[in-house]
């Protein structure tokens, strides 16, 4: 089983390269103040651009997207590396460079980056029990939380909770009972990992992208009971356990509420700076801090209020856009994995109603959600080229009846 992994990832060296380059923005010991992030990117666009072809992808309301960012970094004289590296994020993520080829590498990259994220899961595992934490408590009041080989639990969150949907369709999908066992104590120290990192908003998020993965199995009823119930006498069984070192999340339940938490304000100051400019937005990663406008990587509180206060509405409709013809349009058609890719869409979708990472453009998170954007939005095309080509098949095949 081993020499047969080793030889897949052999001949999809590339694919799973490009994903080492992105997964590593997030693991302080491979960041490299994002060098290998970058490199991936132009690798991936070079890769796609010699390869460039005739292709029917759905790219209107991306390059209006990409028209509304231009014209509001005019008007706001606001032109930066961060916004530089975005537009380029999405020309290579989002079907602008066409042709089925691309279309294929990207969700190959994706295949891969959930691959290296479980296995980066399991090295942060590994980590708590190591006493290994790569956390810089500048970022939050100095406070000594767990991020594992994350250089925050934000981002220990977003890893944790996305690997814990991969987790979940490994157990699924396993034939053996002993690999079954194995996942189940997996997804467990998942959930661990979850809680001590005190993110509310990853297992709020993490829920919403397993019912939406797990809607396959709704026909097989018995089956999904028997999964409810097993889950529910496990999770019980192992409460205390799990809720061992869940300082950071007690310590948000007992002072916090729905009108006073810890984006409250954070949430207030992005609606003032959409009232102040709700056309174009303010800025591409800019924000006001204690009355001073700044840009750079900041704290927004949410990467759906970023997306209005920094750019404003007109973008903001166009990112709905593409979330909404995702679901509208998908449907039954054709793409491997496609429940999987839906179920981590929309992790990041509701994660992103509290985490400002849409607009963060060197790191991960951002990319996986433009990536799936451009991957979810492409499936149509993918089915029509694969009626097309059934069809010549078909004719073919009369063809020498005949």
């Amino acid at each position: 089983m081993i020499s047969d992994l080793l030889e897949y990832i052999k001949a999809n060296r590339l694919v799973y390269f490009l994903a080492a380059c992105f997964v590593s923005s997030v693991v302080v010991p491979l960041s490299f103040n994002q060098l290998p992030y970058i490199l991936g990117l132009g690798l991936m666009s070079l890769h796609q651009f010699l390869r460039m072809s005739e292709g029917r992808e759905r790219t209107n309301l991306f390059v209006a997207f990409l028209i509304i960012l231009a014209v509001g970094s005019v008007l706001n004289s606001c032109l930066s590396a961060r916004l530089v590296v975005f537009v380029f994020v999405v020309i290579i993520t989002c079907g602008l460079l066409k042709g089925e080829e691309n279309q294929e590498m990207r969700a190959d990259v994706f295949t891969a980056i959930l691959d290296l994220i479980f296995v980066v899961n399991i090295f942060n595992i590994y980590a708590y029990f190591a006493g290994v934490n790569y956390y810089d408590g500048k970022y939050i009041g100095f406070k000594d939380y767990f991020s594992g080989y994350t250089p925050h639990p934000m981002w220990l969150a977003v890893v944790a909770g996305v690997a814990n949907i991969v987790n979940v369709k490994r157990f699924v999908e396993a034939e053996e009972k002993w690999v079954k066992a194995v996942m189940v104590g997996v997804i467990l120290l998942t959930i661990f990992l979850q809680i001590t990192a005190g993110s509310r908003a990853g297992l709020l998020a993490t829920v919403a992208g397993l019912l939406v993965y797990l809607k396959t199995y709704i026909q097989n009823m018995p089956k999904v009971i028997g999964y409810v119930v097993v889950a529910a006498v496990v999770v019980y069984l192992f409460l205390p356990l799990l809720m061992s070192d869940a300082g950071l999340l007690q310590e948000k339940v007992d002072t916090q509420d729905l009108d006073d938490n810890s984006r409250t304000g954070l949430w207030g100051a992005r609606i003032d700076e959409f009232l102040s400019s709700p056309l174009f937005g303010i800025g591409f990663a800019r924000g006001y801090v204690n009355g001073a406008l700044v840009e750079g990587r900041l704290e927004t509180g949410s990467g759906w209020l970023a997306v209005l206060s920094q750019t404003g509405i007109f973008a903001f409709i166009c990112i709905v856009g593409v979330v909404f013809s995702i679901f509208r349009s998908i449907g039954d058609k054709y793409l491997e994995n496609k429940e999987l890719f839906l179920g981590v869409f929309v992790f990041l979708c509701v994660h992103s109603m509290f985490e400002g990472y849409l607009y963060t453009s060197f790191y991960m998170p951002c990319l996986l959600f433009w990536l799936l954007a451009g991957i979810l939005m492409q499936a149509p095309y993918a089915a029509d080229v694969i009626d097309d080509d059934d069809a010549l098949a078909d004719d073919a095949a009369m063809d020498e009846n005949s």
